[in-house]
């Protein structure tokens, strides 16, 4: 029989089961920093900060300076162009009177000599007047408005009543000569005008008394062309100032945003770094201030980078420190052993998260107990595992020898083999009888232990022996020797790491070796842990601010 096919059924509900599971699966996110974090915020707080755009504010600013321009410059026009045409009107006015003044004195020359004939002269010279009222073809000006020629004795040859002139200020006329002004005799009257129809116009009279006052010669004209003049000239400047204001606007808008085009460009490609991708890069399009911002910009952007992805490795070396100072803390004595007819303390403080010293309490059998204390040239990880090395292999040694040259000996075949080289280890290896005090001793280059007896004297228990893991048997075999000593009621052993007499002030000076040995034979009666609590407080005071420069490890017993 065939086997049967899973029905369709089956196989819907299969690929749902799958793409439930798949889409249950979490895609890693990226690992984030302190830097990468400080980024992120910046970008969110910059998208918050909304205001004009740099090109709006570059287009405002051109356009409000174009329209100050336009407008200074329209006004200084328009009110030159008005005064000119002023000084051109009272140049007509003046240059009227004059004539007038001509016409009266032969007026009054012909009566003078055809008294007689008086009228006919005044018709016919009211007549020459008449006709200065008007234009080539014989048409009423619209700007000289009357010529009156009074006699102050007997009356006018014209009249200007008619035409409604009333009231007005006056004003001394200033002839211009080159740049110099010169006062004149003539008189300008700033009046208004009413014709029938009931319109107003503004009208300048222009007055001079002649004849040594006994005639005066009136020159009245219209400022109503003025105006109007006046008016066309600023209504062009308005229409002109409008048109270049708006043409100006869009230029500068024009102009600002190819100014600021690379900004914006500039601008997105900031947003895309704010927003985490670090690894993103501008492309400058010129050499400009704005291309070397663009370059700065990814010199930036490369550095940031470059410290997140520092950071990041300092995270995954502090997690690693952080496992390995709990792998040490973990290999070191867990408490003090309670030996009856012993009192022991050790303190131990690293210069680093994980240090290269080692002290250790090992029970060989009922009668015998084992101090080791060990010094790893190198810091930090590398010395760590040196260092859990060493304690594996001594613990595992203790154990099949009482003979600690021996012990130091087998530790020494194995660690040379492995350690990496320029890496060595210092250490002190003691062997206790706990019933009859008998202490057997073997060091490899390390510190001396200090025997401290009863009554303050000190001597220096130190064995010939090269440090382990420098040479890998024979001539470290021949070096390390075993001392034996008894220890007495009251006597102490002190054993320590270079970190104590190495400490340095801040002036730079060491604590030194027999500062150290005076200060441990001065409070030898102490309680152990009053006794190292003693020593550690006066290195600390010693070093007062100054860093710790290598590990501090103090193991005491006393009988």
């Amino acid at each position: 029989m065939r086997p049967k096919r899973p029905s369709s059924r089956k196989k819907n509900l299969s690929r749902s089961k799958v793409k439930a599971s798949a889409s249950k699966v979490k895609v890693p996110e990226r690992p984030s920093t302190v830097i990468l974090e400080k980024v992120k915020e910046t970008g969110k707080t910059a998208q918050r900060v909304k205001g004009f755009s740099l090109s709006t504010k570059f287009a405002i600013a051109i356009s409000t300076l174009a329209v100050f321009i336009c407008a200074f410059s329209g006004f200084i026009v328009y009110f030159k162009t008005k005064n000119s045409l002023n000084e051109e009107i009272n140049r007509k006015g003046a240059a009227l009177v004059k004539a007038v003044e001509n016409i009266a004195v032969e007026y009054v020359h012909e009566v003078q000599k055809n008294p007689d004939n008086e009228d006919e002269i005044r018709v016919r010279f009211a007549k020459y007047l008449e006709n200065m009222e008007k234009t080539s073809d014989g048409k009423k000006s619209t700007e000289i408005l009357g010529v009156l020629l009074k006699s102050n004795n007997e009356g006018k040859i014209r009249s200007l009543a008619d035409y409604g002139i009333s009231g007005g200020t006056n004003e001394t006329y200033y002839e211009k000569r080159g740049d110099d002004l010169f006062e004149t005799d003539i008189t300008i009257v700033h009046s208004r005008m009413q014709t029938s129809d009931k319109r107003e116009y503004r009208t300048r009279s222009y007055k001079k008394q002649i004849l040594n006052g006994k005639m005066t010669v009136y020159v009245t004209l219209s400022e109503y062309e003025i105006n109007n003049t006046a008016s066309a000239i600023l209504v062009s400047i308005l229409f002109a100032s409008l048109l270049a204001i708006v043409v100006g606007t869009g230029l500068s808008f024009f102009l600002t945003s190819l100014i600021t085009g690379p900004v914006r460009k500039l601008m997105k490609d900031i947003e895309i770094v704010a927003r985490g991708k670090l690894e993103h890069r501008t492309h400058a399009t010129s050499k400009d201030e704005i291309g070397v911002l663009a370059h700065t910009f990814n010199v930036m952007t490369q550095n940031l980078r470059m410290a997140h992805n520092t950071e990041l490795e300092n995270q995954a070396r502090e997690h690693e420190l952080q496992i390995a100072t709990e792998i040490q803390s973990n290999l070191l004595p867990k408490q003090i052993p309670d030996i009856p007819g012993y009192d022991i303390a050790a303190f131990y403080h690293p210069s680093k998260e994980v240090g290269g010293d080692y002290y250790d309490f090992i029970d060989i059998d009922n009668d015998h107990v084992a101090i080791a204390i060990a010094d790893v040239s190198g810091k930090g990880i590398p010395g760590s595992m040196v260092m859990t090395m060493a304690r594996s292999l001594i613990r595992m040694e203790s154990k099949r020898s009482l003979s600690p040259s021996d012990v130091m000996t087998e530790v020494n075949k194995v660690i040379a083999q492995d350690i990496r080289r320029g890496m060595f280890v210092t250490a002190m290896y003691c062997v206790l009888n706990k019933n009859t005090g008998e202490l057997r001793l073997s060091s490899a280059g390390h510190n001396p232990a200090i025997l401290i007896k009863q009554d303050g004297s000190h001597e220096l228990l130190n064995t010939k022996g090269l440090a382990l893991g420098l040479d890998k048997g024979k001539i470290f075999a021949r070096q390390i020797q075993t001392i034996t000593t008894t220890l007495s009621r009251g006597d102490r052993l002190v054993l320590f790491t270079d970190g104590i007499p190495e400490a340095m002030s801040p002036r730079n000076e060491e604590f030194g070796d027999d500062k150290f040995y005076q200060l441990a034979s001065k409070c030898c009666n102490l309680e152990s842990k009053k006794f190292v609590e003693h020593i550690v407080g006066s290195i600390a005071k010693w070093r007062r601010n100054a860093p710790q420069s290598d590990d501090i490890t103090i193991v005491t017993l006393k009988h």
